[in-house]
């Protein structure tokens, strides 16, 4: 498969495109890590999020969701997928290599949140953490994420959070991923400084948060 064949073009809430990106979506992913479509919808027509579709010979073979966080530098990468039948041949590293270039240059770091390493080394919790880390992504470290649980009664889920950085940095401010934080649980999670869990974090970064 010749990647450069790729096309990449954005989908809106009411495309005829959008149910074959999100059929994509819904089959890589376990429910209780997946949102609604309606959910999906909402946030594309009201929160600015971006859907982006993969093409090859005018088949959508990949999506993405990212949501360019406001006011901020940071890409959030709230999910990427390809189609079963078109996984193992670069499609997804060859977006996360063109994703600035594709959302702009006002850009310069993506943030995106992984469950933490795993005893397994087969898993495939290490196998995504292996694919964002030869494309230079690093973990914030210093403090312990959260995120709340999708299924009811459950505490709060950790997880790792992780980030490329245009310029390799190699620590970030901790105020400024404070607040990153924030519009973040506000736009994911229907959450803010209000939240227990969200604040509990953010009393916990560092000033300066190295990334290893």
């Amino acid at each position: 498969m010749e990647i450069k064949k790729i096309e990449y073009f954005n989908i809106d809430s009411g495309s005829d495109q959008f149910q074959k990106a999100y059929d994509i979506y819904n089959n890589s992913f376990p429910k209780y890590e997946k949102r609604s479509s309606i959910d999906l919808k909402l946030n594309l027509i009201k929160d600015g999020e971006k859907l982006t579709g993969g093409k090859i010979d005018n088949k959508i073979v990949m999506m993405s969701l990212v949501w360019p966080v406001p006011d901020y530098e940071f890409l959030f990468l709230d999910s990427i997928a390809v189609d079963e039948n078109y996984r193992n041949n670069g499609i997804g590293t060859d977006f996360m290599k063109r994703i600035f270039s594709l959302f702009g240059d006002n850009y310069t770091k993506i943030i995106f949140e992984t469950k933490p390493i795993s005893d397994d080394s087969d898993s495939s919790v290490n196998k995504k953490i292996n694919f964002f880390t030869k494309l230079g992504a690093k973990k914030l470290t210093g403090f312990k994420y959260y995120v709340p649980s999708k299924i009811l009664g459950k505490p709060p889920e950790e997880m790792t959070l992780m980030v490329i950085s245009k310029d390799n940095d190699k620590t970030l401010d901790g105020h400024l991923i404070g607040e990153v934080l924030n519009k973040i649980y506000h736009h994911i999670y229907h959450q803010n400084y209000e939240s227990s869990t969200l604040s509990g974090i953010i009393n916990e970064i560092p000033k300066e948060i190295k990334l290893e």
